[in-house]
């Protein structure tokens, strides 16, 4: 047991020697109720916020609400230029189970990784908990990047989870391109409840030579953020990625395929989506390219059948039900949402977009839109843009402040 956890324990044991009901029933009580009930309950006493934001008790709650009602659901964040960052929380069906999120001071946000989110603007980084509203505001990096040289400094945050030490970390990328044309790279990194301040990390044993709105556009499946890199000079690209253990940079071959594609997870495994190909029934096939722990990949096929008033249909990632989440890449307020089953290849439901998005008075996106890049859509005929992120989720109540507070402690 960590030591955090037996000091829980011990405070909460030596508390119920003048209470009705043991530790165990404590611990077997709480662990059963939604996120909202604990983040008041933490209030009661020392010792039972000692007990919710154990490491152990957090882990055991999110176990336990992979089969609680309304422990799960769908995550949608939606940012448009001239509104503010909203986070919606919904039912698989579409129905509202939390008060909505919202925020001014950011413009950017990372994927949702275990209920957390990072968001960003110009001088901010902060991570928010979904699930407790909790917000934790990350010092910002001390690195000295503007000199008299330098033109131009792009900073990308990468965020994610390493299950090997349980710990969450944010990489940050910072492109420096100088008035003499020439660009450079310089990594850090920051672990939650271990580093006080962003670390700096060994850059890439290879050419790094990657564009912000490439490794902007990444993704995190199991440990490891990935992206693909083009090289134009040889009209070859490449599947990059970063390991959130070693914190070390690799870079691996990209099937031979030609057009556009997108990285997807699928059940924990990173697969590259194919553009849907329309066939003479008016269903649809769409290749995944599934990659192997050897870094090998093999094919799989997303066959639609049946589905009505799609252009081209697009695969967005898999959710804990087993089904593979779908939507057009032409959005409107009238698109739906398709859940398909991989393994049978057939449709087990489709919900209109508008149930998962309260905003239908919105003026900002009662329009025509077509997917630009990633999570990223343009307004047709126009240059606004919006983002969107639709994923799921199990209720988790990672108390953020408290791991930051530990490692500030600690290094004091």
């Amino acid at each position: 047991m960590a030591p955090s956890s037996k000091r829980s324990k011990s405070i909460c044991q030596r508390r119920a020697n003048t209470q009705i009901l043991p530790y165990r029933q404590w611990l077997d009580m709480l662990s059963h109720l939604p996120a909202k009930s604990l983040v008041r309950f933490s209030c009661v006493s020392k010792a039972w916020n000692i007990l919710i934001g154990d490491s152990n008790f957090v882990e055991l709650h999110r176990q336990l609400s992979l089969w609680r009602p309304a422990g799960t659901g769908l995550i949608v964040i939606f940012k448009h230029a001239f509104s503010k960052l909203l986070i919606i929380r919904t039912e698989y069906n579409g129905t509202p189970m939390k008060q909505s999120i919202t925020s001014n001071m950011h413009d950017r946000f990372s994927q949702v990784v275990n209920g957390l989110v990072c968001l960003l603007s110009e001088n901010l980084v902060s991570l928010c908990n979904i699930f407790t509203h909790e917000y934790l505001h990350i010092l910002p990096s001390k690195l000295n990047l503007v000199n008299h040289d330098s033109s131009s400094v792009i900073r990308s945050y990468l965020f994610g989870f390493d299950p090997a030490t349980r710990v969450y970390k944010i990489l940050n990328i910072n492109e420096i391109k100088n008035t003499d044309g020439f660009t450079s790279y310089q990594f850090e990194i920051f672990s939650l409840g271990v580093d006080k301040s962003w670390r700096k990390i060994h850059p890439p044993k290879y050419d790094f030579s990657s564009h912000f709105f490439t490794h902007d556009n990444y993704l995190y499946v199991n440990g490891t953020f990935y992206w693909i890199q083009h090289k134009e000079n040889i009209n070859r690209r490449f599947t990059e990625f970063f390991n959130l253990s070693d914190e070390k940079f690799y870079r691996i071959g990209f099937p031979m395929i030609e057009g556009p594609c997108n990285l997807i997870d699928i059940h924990g495994r990173l697969a590259i989506a194919m553009w849907p190909e329309k066939q003479i029934d008016n269903s649809f096939v769409i290749k995944l390219w599934m990659l192997h722990k050897s870094n090998k990949w093999d094919v799989e096929y997303i066959v639609i059948r049946g589905l009505q008033g799609f252009s081209h249909p697009y695969p967005i990632g898999s959710l804990l039900t087993g089904d593979i989440l779908i939507m057009d890449n032409k959005f409107t307020l009238e698109s739906n949402l398709v859940f398909y089953d991989l393994k049978n290849r057939t449709i087990k439901g489709v919900a209109p977009i508008a149930k998962f998005m309260p905003m239908g008075k919105n003026p900002n996106v009662s329009k025509m839109w077509s997917r630009f890049k990633n999570n990223l859509f343009k307004e047709v005929n126009n240059s606004n843009t919006f983002t969107l992120s639709i994923t799921d989720s199990v209720e988790h109540v990672f108390p953020l402040k408290k791991k930051y507070e530990r490692a500030t402690r600690r290094l004091y």
